[in-house]
């Protein structure tokens, strides 16, 4: 008998991660979703299970932001007896401010968040990917990836490890049966906090492409499965990444620099 194929997600409660965890559910895969909010978790479990009977949902209430998280979804997965056959790496958080007036500990969470535990979860899970080949990993990154942004100094550089990341052990992984894929979406609105500040960034929002979350977790899905080394979801996170390259980078960082100022 053919074992059920888990895709385990974290930040599966709301956002991305949610609509991730749809786009799976609709393929026929089984889901483990991690994330902080039970609640939330709970009612997805239920979404999915009364649409999809053929697949099984687990769900695991867990602060990741504690430094052994990452240890115990490894347990949680061992005493499930879960098979491993994705792990879509989707938890993180940003933010907007002045570096000297961002508090220090909320800088160290979100370097814990997107970057340590990232790495932690992938390390301790990687062994049950590599025996449970082909399997595949995917990292979610962002746009901010590409460019060293003022005004979100710390953000811009976490997720630019995610990608660095996800590249290198892309090229480690692929003759061992993993295949990783990193996501480096654009704007997205993830819950009503980030649709409220959209309302006040100005004429920027109508020459931005801001996503919804479904269509990038669709995109992002279709990705992975087709083994795409770095997904850009949409035209405009295309054209951003080839003006990048074009742009000589004194005006660049005048322009991020006004761009980013305008952010918060």
């Amino acid at each position: 008998m053919t074992a059920e194929k888990y895709i385990l997600i974290t930040g599966a409660g709301s956002g991305l991660g949610r609509c991730i965890a749809l786009n799976f559910a609709q393929k026929g895969y089984s889901l483990a979703l991690a994330s902080l909010m039970a609640t939330e978790l709970e009612n997805i479990k239920n979404d999915i299970e009364a649409k999809h009977t053929n697949i099984t949902v687990k769900t695991l209430a867990v602060d990741m932001l504690q430094a052994n998280a990452h240890q115990t979804i490894a347990k949680w997965i061992d005493d499930e007896k879960i098979y491993l056959h994705g792990l879509v790496n989707n938890v993180g958080f940003g933010y907007a401010g002045e570096y000297e007036k961002t508090d220090t500990v909320f800088l160290n969470n979100l370097l814990q968040l997107n970057v340590v535990f990232t790495n932690n979860l992938t390390h301790i899970l990687a062994p049950k990917l590599l025996a449970n080949k082909p399997a595949f990993i995917l990292n979610v990154a962002s746009m901010a990836a590409y460019f060293s942004l003022p005004y979100k100094t710390v953000y811009a550089a976490s997720k630019a490890f995610v990608l660095s990341f996800s590249k290198a052990l892309r090229q480690e992984f692929k003759e061992k049966g993993v295949n990783v894929s990193c996501i480096t979406p654009g704007p997205m609105i993830t819950n009503d906090e980030v649709r409220e500040r959209i309302k006040h960034i100005g004429w920027r929002k109508y020459v931005t492409s801001i996503a919804e979350p479904d269509k990038i977790a669709a995109i992002a899905v279709k990705g992975v499965l087709a083994n795409k080394a770095v997904i850009l979801p949409t035209f405009s996170d295309k054209l951003n990444v080839t003006l990048k390259a074009i742009i000589p980078s004194p005006l660049l960082a005048f322009v991020l620099g006004k761009l980013s100022k305008n952010s918060f």
